[in-house]
């Protein structure tokens, strides 16, 4: 599932897990909040979420699956 985002997707998607807002992420990442926003979108519509929990959660739970797997 995951396989369907970008490098810079799993990057912004790991700091949705963390519970980051999008000028937090921005500010780490030293993007615009509207590249942000960007990228969170596209991550809700390839994986097929309504808002950026969802996200967080189904993300937290695959990579917990992989870390587990390894």
């Amino acid at each position: 599932m995951l396989n369907k985002l970008s490098p810079s997707e799993i990057i912004v998607l790991r700091f949705l897990i963390e519970g980051y807002s999008n000028q937090q992420i921005s500010d780490r990442l030293l993007v615009p909040v509207s590249k942000v926003k960007q990228e969170v979108q596209t991550i809700l519509n390839k994986l097929g979420l309504k808002n950026r929990i969802q996200a967080a959660q189904t993300a937290a739970l695959f990579l917990r699956a992989e870390t587990r797997a390894e």
